[in-house]
């Protein structure tokens, strides 16, 4: 039987995600940096779920009120930057 070694281990279950920009050249990855990827995307739909929730309650305070398109973009705007400290918008997805 062959040695149980750590990287052979790391070889036959931490194979570097699909969606890893590096595997090609690394192709298995440590559990850490599964962790670190997982909090970061986490951490990234946080950020979207409270900037979302703010655009919703915005724009539902906006109904009845008659306010024109600008006025509502702007109100929009304003409670995403007080709900989030920075939110990345990709209008190419």
């Amino acid at each position: 039987m062959a040695e149980l070694t750590k990287k052979a281990v790391q070889e036959a279950v931490w194979e570097a995600p699909d969606t890893a920009p590096d595997r090609k050249t690394r192709p298995t990855w440590w559990a850490a940096s599964y962790l670190r990827a997982i909090y970061g995307q986490v951490a990234t739909l946080q950020r979207t779920v409270t900037a979302q929730t703010a655009a919703i309650t915005a724009l539902a305070g906006q109904v009845g009120k008659g306010a024109d398109t600008a006025t509502a973009v702007a109100v929009v705007q304003q409670a995403i930057r007080d709900a989030v400290v920075k939110v990345d918008v990709d209008i190419n997805t």
